[in-house]
Parts: structure tokens; C-alpha cells; sequence
């Protein structure tokens, strides 16, 4: 009797941890991830929203939904609204675009100084820059605020739009 008690005690402990896990992966994936992409998807700014992990860390994937022409920080306060009533972790967001190639090039020019402002925190010389550089590359539909999060920058070139947060970097450790 007694050469059978170690196989059963190991045996019932896999068993344990594998149901544990398995109840943890189910009710993070399917009682609270998927309502909340759920609710994601329902948002009228929002075409599709994935969460994936990179290098660890949550990054929320947003496909924004090409006939909305509203504020780009707007729609990211709706997620962070959502997210708090889903009880979501902390992630990052990334908001995809269609460029083209004036877009694309006023993105390249303007990125130091989007960079360098989240640095720093001079937002008020970055949004001059960004509004002499949007006028020299003949681009009306403009748009740069801040938050406690993120830098956002919205362009619009005809039917091709531009989309682009920066996480600021803040000195008590509390980026977003």
C-alpha cells in the first residue's frame, strides 16, 4: 500500500494545479476578456480590437472605423471607461491607420518632437511644430492633445487618416 501513495499524491496535486489553471484561463478569457472586446466592438468609433502581448506587457490593438471623424482621445476615454468596468489590468494602446504618403511623411517629420515632448513634457512648443508642419505639408485636418497617458496626434488627408499615440513617460513611475 504504501509504494502507491506517492504516485497518487502527485497525481492528485497535477490534477489540482492543472484545474486551477485551467479555471483561471477560462474565467480571464471568456468572463471578462471577451465582454470586454465585446464591448470594444460595439463602440461606434471602433471597427475591431484584439489584445495582444509583447515582450509581456497587454498592448490593445484598435482598428478605428473609417467614417468616424471625431477625437481620437475621446475614443481612448472610452476604452479606459470600458476597461474599468470590465475590471481590465493595465495595458498599452496602439490605434492602426491608413496613411498615405503625405501622411506617412508629416508622421516621420513630426515623431522626434513627439518623442522628445513625452520626454520632457514641453507640449505646448510640439503642438506649434506640429501645426507649422501640417500647414507646409498642406494638411487642414489636424489634431494634437494631451492627457495624463498619452500624446495624440490625428491627421486627415482625404480618405486616408493618420493616428498616432505616445505613451508619456512619467517620472513617479506610472506611464501608461
Amino acid at each position: 500500500m504504501a509504494e502507491y501513495r506517492w504516485p497518487v499524491i502527485i497525481t492528485t496535486a497535477l490534477l489540482a494545479l492543472g484545474l486551477f489553471f485551467g479555471f483561471s484561463y477560462y474565467r480571464q478569457r471568456f468572463l471578462m476578456m471577451e465582454p470586454f472586446i465585446g464591448a470594444l466592438r460595439r463602440m461606434e468609433s471602433v471597427e475591431d480590437a484584439v489584445l495582444i502581448r509583447e515582450n509581456g506587457s497587454p498592448i490593445l490593438v484598435i482598428e478605428t472605423s473609417a467614417r468616424y471623424t471625431g477625437s481620437l482621445q475621446e475614443v481612448v476615454e472610452e476604452i479606459w471607461e470600458l476597461a474599468k468596468e470590465h475590471k481590465q489590468k493595465p495595458f498599452l494602446i496602439q490605434v492602426t491607420d491608413e496613411r498615405n504618403g503625405r501622411l506617412d511623411s508629416f508622421a516621420r517629420a513630426v515623431s522626434p518632437d513627439l518623442y522628445e515632448a513625452a520626454k520632457l513634457g514641453n507640449y505646448r512648443s510640439v503642438g506649434e511644430t506640429i501645426h507649422l508642419t501640417a500647414a507646409a505639408y498642406g494638411l487642414a485636418e489636424v489634431q494634437f492633445s494631451v492627457d495624463y497617458h498619452y500624446l495624440y496626434l490625428q491627421a486627415r488627408d482625404g480618405s486616408a487618416y493618420l493616428y498616432q499615440l505616445i505613451p508619456l513617460n512619467r517620472p513617479d513611475g506610472e506611464g501608461a
